[in-house]
């Protein structure tokens, strides 16, 4: 299989993504993951498509700007 069949974004290192990985591979199931640092998650587009928002995309009036009332 070619085509990623599960995406992951977590904070790295997670021992959960690493059971993840060690199952998909026993079921034969591609996975990507990606991630970061805690403390860096907040630089991130969490999307299906997950990346790191650069400098212009970080400012108040952006349209992936949200206002957080739990988490990191």
């Amino acid at each position: 299989m070619t085509n990623k069949a599960i995406k992951i974004f977590s904070y790295l290192p997670n021992p959960r993504v690493w059971k993840s990985l060690v199952a998909a591979q026993f079921c034969g199931v591609t996975l990507e993951v990606t991630g970061d640092k805690p403390a860096n998650l907040q630089n991130w587009l969490w999307d299906y498509d997950a990346r790191q928002l650069s400098e212009n995309e970080r400012v108040d009036d952006s349209p992936h700007a949200r206002v957080s009332k739990r988490g990191f």
